[in-house]
């Protein structure tokens, strides 16, 4: 194996050069964690409050770090609305089209992979959108749970809690749960105020009052760009007294450090590993994945070069303490040892790898072309960088 994945590590050499052109990210950022349903995600072309959220914080001078395991929107975004999306804008978040009774084990996972400072929590409209007035009922019982997942793991964490913004047509059609947005602003407001703790303040975010329906809508139901606007000055608003409050001098824990390059594997799947190789000066992580297709090859397919069904991928991101967050990239239209054709490159799903010690670590995948997600344990095929990665975590 170790030949075989020396070999292919080759070929993969190309696309190293990307790694110059990424922005060094800073030592000790605050995390901010957008998370919550299709409010965050974004959809009908738009990102979301998260874009001008963003660029009103970089325009302040904070040193910020938005993270979460999601790096798109539910549908592709309009670049032209958007034309940092790819470049300078932090796309990390936790935003999903899914209830709240969906998110409550979400919370409690991702708050112990990224460890975020504040957590940009907006639920709801979800919840009423597909079960009415119960959805009420169970935001109200879920919100409390969510905000302890994130208080297991950061026990002063801070939560900007905020109110889900009125929409006139249901996301998918129709009406459904648009009459019952008032109440869950209500809702919303009281919880705030309940679970609000000295040690781990919540602050109210008021996206629901002041939002015009005419003005500030795409088709009636998600927020336009005038509308992501107005919530992302909700949420600076108050980020701009809290953000002084945070102390990020008191980091404890495993940290992604250049003793874990190496190559990785899970004993249950032999034949088939990663390479992983971490830049600590630009606090980013390359990843090489040698695996095989979903299916076996047709019988009588063969390949002049290797075996038919062998795949590989490559994924490169940044990471924040014991977590690394990359896009998966997949690679075709190449010849073995060719100048031409030139080979192309295409955007395939993300990869977040979460480190728990120096030969220990999980990968988790969301491979869209395939829709394939799931967890792989991996650890290291041999264990000459071990004491390397244990003297730099010392450090």
């Amino acid at each position: 194996m170790n030949n075989y994945l020396r070999y292919i590590l080759q070929l993969l050499m190309l696309p190293l050069a990307v790694f110059a052109a990424q922005p060094a990210a800073a030592e000790e950022s605050i995390r901010i964690m957008p998370f919550g349903d299709d409010w965050t995600a974004g959809a009908y072309g738009h990102v979301s409050y998260r874009y001008p959220l963003w660029f009103m914080l970089q325009d302040a001078g904070f040193d910020v770090d938005f993270v979460g395991f999601r790096s798109g929107s539910l549908d592709a975004p309009n670049l032209d609305w958007y034309p940092e999306y790819n470049t300078t804008f932090d796309r990390d978040h936790e935003g999903r089209d899914q209830p709240t009774s969906a998110m409550i084990s979400v919370a409690d996972s991702r708050a112990e992979t990224f460890q975020p400072h504040i957590v940009l929590l907006m639920v709801g409209g979800r919840d009423i959108y597909e079960y009415g007035s119960g959805g009420i009922t169970l935001t109200t019982n879920n919100v409390p749970q969510i905000i302890q997942g994130f208080r297991n793991h950061v026990p002063d964490v801070v939560i900007l809690l905020a109110k889900p913004p009125p929409w006139l047509n249901a996301p998918h059609g129709g009406t459904a749960g648009t009459e019952f947005v008032a109440p869950m602003a209500d809702a919303i407001g009281e919880l705030a105020h309940s679970q609000d703790r000295p040690e781990s303040p919540v602050y109210l975010i008021d996206n629901f009052t002041g939002l015009n329906t005419n003005t500030m809508l795409d088709q009636g139901a998600f927020p336009n760009l005038t509308g992501e606007v107005w919530m992302a000055g909700n949420f600076f608003e108050v980020l701009e007294d809290v953000l002084s409050t945070i102390d990020t001098n008191d980091e404890t824990g495993f940290v992604i450090n250049s003793g874990l390059n190496d190559a990785w594997f899970n004993p249950e799947t032999p034949g088939q590993g990663f390479f992983i190789t971490v830049f600590p000066d630009i606090q980013s992580v390359f990843l090489a994945w040698f695996t095989y297709d979903t299916q076996r090859p047709a019988a009588g397919v063969d390949a002049n070069l290797g075996e038919p069904g062998h795949r590989w991928l490559t994924a490169f991101g940044s990471f924040s303490g014991a977590a690394a967050v990359l896009d998966i990239e997949v690679t075709s239209g190449g010849i073995f040892n060719s100048v031409t054709p030139v080979p192309g490159q295409v955007a395939d799903g993300s990869i977040m790898i979460e480190f728990t010690g120096c030969n220990a670590g999980v990968v988790t995948f969301d491979i869209t072309s395939a829709n394939l997600q799931g967890e792989i344990p991996i650890q290291r095929i041999a264990l000459d960088n071990v004491p390397r990665c244990e003297v730099a975590q010392a450090n």
